[in-house]
């Protein structure tokens, strides 16, 4: 998520905005799945229906997370505001907080095409040693980026939906759905998120949510 992308600030668990209005608060719409003691790697089945934000006073993104709360790596799908300032209509990004990296990075790259609406994307994050993680997505699931010396660390949480700091007559758009939440331990075997998983949405979210533990998915709907 972009915990502490235009905010610089971890929102931790518990530790919401209420959401009935966002009004520049952080709120989310999520399926989380925590204390996992042996985390190498997380994927997820994003669909994006619809996604949207007109102009630079806001964000809203579709992503999935995956960190301990101090360092962490994501990936996804943003429209609106970016944390340099910068404009995008659902652009693919990437970003990490790491130690001894400096604060948290956000990635970006013109040859990523923008997505698709009504499509849904392969997301990916490996632990592939020496505590180097790569990141997979965009249109054709290429090799975004390296997040590195970022050591696996236990503890680690999963979160996957969207996050927006928009209010409900903003213009934004946002419906979508993610599929299929995994994690893989430390012999490299995947697991769903399954019951171990909940909604660690915002409190009074104007959205409207769904988790499903059967399949690791979860939908949410706002205005479109």
């Amino acid at each position: 998520m972009l915990w502490a992308g235009l905010s610089g600030v971890f929102a931790p668990q518990g530790a919401f905005a209420s959401c009935s209005n966002a009004n520049n608060n952080h709120c989310y719409a999520q399926m989380e799945l925590d204390g996992i003691s042996n985390n190498t790697g997380i994927l997820n089945n994003l669909y994006i229906q619809c996604l949207y934000y007109p102009d630079t006073s806001a964000f809203d993104s579709n992503e999935m997370w995956d960190g301990n709360g101090t360092y962490w790596v994501e990936d996804g799908v943003t429209s609106g505001v970016d944390h340099y300032g910068n404009y995008h209509d659902k652009s693919w990004f990437w970003a990490d907080s790491r130690p001894n990296g400096g604060d948290y990075n956000e990635h970006y790259n013109s040859g990523w095409k923008q997505a698709v609406a009504g499509t849904s994307y392969l997301e990916e994050i490996l632990y592939v040693g020496n505590d180097d993680w790569k990141v997979y997505g965009a249109n054709s699931y290429i090799l975004l980026g390296t997040s590195t010396s970022q050591p696996p660390m236990s503890g680690r949480v999963m979160n996957a939906g969207s996050e927006y700091t928009a209010n409900s007559n903003s213009g934004i758009r946002d419906i979508g759905k993610s599929t299929g939440l995994e994690y893989r331990d430390s012999a490299q075997n995947w697991h769903f998120a399954g019951t171990g998983g909940f909604d660690a949405s915002s409190s009074n979210n104007y959205f409207t949510k769904n988790y499903d533990g059967s399949n690791s998915s979860f939908t949410w709907s706002g205005p479109c």
